[in-house]
């Protein structure tokens, strides 16, 4: 249900013609109860383009639109490995 609903945020993304990144990076650098943002990534550009979107205005619409479609999955968690090792009150990946 996670990687699925997570999917539907993309792709809702992408019809808008926007990076899912760049929403995900402009949330939290928004977001009062988020002191610190970090981003790690292979590539050089990528951490350009992060700071590129920091001076960019956040997509307040389509930032609507991804939190309802992520509703259903809100402070859920996806996590691999050894099923002892899982939280039944919060993994449904």
């Amino acid at each position: 249900a996670i990687r699925e609903t997570c999917r539907k945020a993309v792709q809702h993304c992408v019809s808008k013609g926007e990076d899912v990144v760049k929403l995900a990076v402009q949330f939290c650098l928004a977001n009062p109860d988020i002191a610190t943002t970090l981003v790690g990534t292979a590539r050089p550009s990528n951490i350009r383009a992060n700071i590129a979107y920091a001076s960019e205005p956040l997509n307040e619409e389509l930032l609507s639109e991804v939190l309802e479609i992520l509703a259903p999955i809100h402070n859920l968690t996806f996590t691999r490995g050894r099923t002892e090792h899982r939280d039944p009150e919060t993994n449904l990946g």
